[in-house]
């Protein structure tokens, strides 16, 4: 028969139904996963046979995540007043089991980028005086967990980036200091989900009692 949508119902051959009651009933009865399994898809339709698709929400069985993270600090690099901190971070992370969908099995993990580092560097020449820049990079992520979101410069990728910051502070006296930065300073563009930021000018006068 004929399926009807219209103000959160769902009209089904001669009887109307509430359309968050009806998902209910199919996630209790385990349809979707059934669905999934059987077609090899992470969506199920939301009426067998339509081509209205809902997502759901589910536990990976198990993940493995093997890595490495190095981090140093040191003051007085080369020059008196000029500190350097950094650290790299590598690490391999994979769905190994999940009974719910078999194409995820052997994919990387959602949100964890393989490779992330970063650097900062900052000069304090006197007591008033501080320069700081920073730079970061992140390497692309999937958002799905079979990996088939391959374009990440786009709405709702995850591209990998590298962005660097500048900040120069003076301290006025014990309690007012200023500063003024920029944010991505090289206006590199790159997609976390949506668009980032490009390169942004920042002022600010604080004050600390």
């Amino acid at each position: 028969g004929t399926v009807t949508f219209k103000d959160g119902t769902a009209t089904l051959g001669s009887g109307t139904i509430n359309l968050q009651r009806y998902v209910e009933l199919l996630l209790a009865v385990g349809y979707q996963d059934r669905y999934c399994k059987h077609n090899g898809t992470p969506s199920a339709p939301l009426v067998a046979g339509s081509a209205t698709l809902y997502a759901y929400v589910q536990n990976i069985d198990h993940v493995q995540s093997r890595g490495v993270e190095v981090v140093a600090e040191q003051a007085h690099v080369f020059i008196k007043g000029l500190s350097l901190q950094g650290s790299v971070t590598l690490v391999d992370s994979r769905i190994t089991e999940d009974s719910a969908y078999a194409p995820a099995i052997g994919r990387r993990t959602p949100q964890v980028p393989r490779l992330r580092a970063t650097l900062v560097a900052t000069f304090t020449p006197d007591a008033h005086w501080s320069f700081t820049t920073a730079g970061r990079y992140v390497a692309r992520t999937f958002a799905t967990i079979d990996n088939i979101d391959h374009y990440a410069n786009t709405y709702q990728g995850f591209s990998g980036f590298f962005v660097a910051d500048l900040r120069a502070s003076y301290r006025l006296d014990t309690h007012w200091s200023v500063a003024v930065g920029a944010d991505n300073v090289l206006d590199r563009r790159y997609f976390l989900f949506h668009p980032f930021p490009g390169r942004s000018v920042l002022a600010e006068l604080k004050y600390r009692y």
